[in-house]
């Protein structure tokens, strides 16, 4: 029975998919998995919610398609179909380090005593909606340690520079 199987599909599939870092600009993740509706009851469905980040959009498409490639084999062996859908929570940017949008919060850094570095994130940020948008957006980093953990801190040192520069940017 092919309900029996759902979580077995899933299970043989995900085992089968490239995760974490892929290279420098990219990664892949499976998140959540999930299926059934109590201890005592054969599971009729299974999902899995996960993510690809990348500063390369054909680079996630492609990504993308070999995990549904790689779990809908592992469906097909077993006389499953599967569902799929996949959708942008937020896409890429890049600046030039000429691009006004730079200059001016490069000048914002400089003015609070620190150094601009540009840096890659993977991390998603208004910045990213905002440029899709056409709106030239930076995401600035705040000093935050250990990000999007149980032990994420801030030096109070680091919070003020932030406000330094949030001040220098809002006087221009």
């Amino acid at each position: 029975d092919v309900y029996k199987r759902q979580i077995e599909i899933l299970c043989k599939g995900v085992a089968n998919v490239q995760q974490g870092r892929i290279d420098e600009t990219t990664t892949a993740n499976i998140g959540l998995i999930s299926g059934g509706a109590g201890v005592n009851i054969v599971p009729e469905r299974a999902a899995i919610t996960g993510e690809v980040r990348s500063f390369n959009e054909e680079k996630v498409e492609e990504i993308a398609f070999k995990i549904y490639d790689t779990i809908g084999v592992e469906a097909f062996n077993l006389g499953a179909t599967i569902d799929y859908d996949s959708e942008w929570d937020f896409k890429p940017y890049e600046l030039d380090e000429t691009d006004l949008t730079y200059l001016e919060i490069s000048e914002a850094i400089k003015k609070a005593g620190l150094v601009p570095v540009p840096k890659i994130s993977l991390g998603g940020s208004d910045a990213n909606s905002y440029n899709e948008s056409g709106i030239k957006s930076v995401n600035i980093g705040i000093g935050a340690q250990k990000p999007h953990s149980n032990e994420e801190f801030i030096l109070i040192e680091d919070l003020e520079k932030s406000f330094e520069i949030a001040l220098n940017l809002v006087k221009k």
